[in-house]
């Protein structure tokens, strides 16, 4: 697991570092306060873009896509790869043949992501104007009732968002194990998490809790032996290398347990 860590992680998180002081350490430090008083007293969503700082706007956005797009994938494939080769087949995967594996099916890893984060952006959409329309409608009859509508709506999207996320979270193990394509993926991820949300819900509360509290140790103690902030930055990518892969390991040993549960 540290070799995957280490082979995929490393390489991001020292690009993440020289973004962190190279671009955005000037601006948290001499602008913080201005721009986000021009965030908070923004009235439109343009306002509040160019409120936030052109090296926010350019690196965050670039760091995102690098980890959802390549970092990602790779390293949940790799993990996968080895944790079921070890657990369901009883044989140890060497980690040069899970990154070949890894990066053999990376595009269409991508792919599926990428059509994933489409088809939530579209219901998105949709649901966002159903909701608008419904209550500009309602608003003619009653302002209280359209508001209690749109309240209503909110909640319901963040539920529907949150099952949405929970049923198609093992998008790219299925695809790293059965190389199969983003439609069939998806079938497969809804009925690997049928009849299971709140056991997953629970799996991801506990599996948030247990990083969180390794990570505030880990970092507690590196900030005392490293008080500085280079040493603050080295902390942060030593815990990153640490924690990640327990993370990955955990969402593909609950992947397998679930497809064994439901025997297929």
């Amino acid at each position: 697991m540290m070799a995957a860590s280490v082979l995929v992680l490393l390489p991001f998180q020292i690009l993440n570092a020289y973004v962190q002081v190279r671009f955005l350490s000037d601006v948290s430090t001499t602008d913080s306060t201005n721009w986000i008083v021009r965030l908070q007293s923004a009235r439109t969503i343009g306002q509040m873009v160019h409120a936030i700082p052109a090296a926010y706007v350019t690196w965050i956005p670039l760091l995102t896509l690098v980890y959802v797009l390549l970092v990602f994938p790779l390293m949940l494939a790799m993990v996968s790869r080895v944790v079921v080769g070890m657990i369901a087949r009883g044989m140890d995967v060497p980690t040069a043949d899970a990154g070949n594996d890894a990066f053999r099916r990376l595009p269409l890893g991508v792919l599926t992501i990428v059509m994933t984060i489409v088809l939530y952006a579209v219901g998105s959409g949709v649901w966002t104007f159903g909701v608008s329309l419904l209550a500009s409608v309602v608003a003619s009859i009653s302002q209280v009732l359209a508001y209690v509508l749109t309240v209503l709506g909110s909640l319901a999207y963040m539920v529907a968002s949150l099952w949405f996320f929970l049923h198609v979270l093992f998008l790219p193990v299925v695809v790293a194990e059965e190389g199969v394509g983003f439609f069939r993926a998806i079938r497969r991820c809804f009925i690997i998490a049928r009849g299971d949300l709140g056991r997953l819900v629970g799996f991801f509360v506990l599996l948030f809790v247990i990083c969180s509290i390794a990570q505030g140790v880990l970092t507690l103690f590196g900030d005392l032996l490293f008080p500085t902030s280079g040493g603050s930055l080295l902390v942060s990518l030593l815990v990153s290398l640490l924690t990640t892969p327990f993370v990955y390991v955990a969402i593909s040993v609950m992947y397998l347990d679930m497809r064994t549960r439901k025997h297929i």
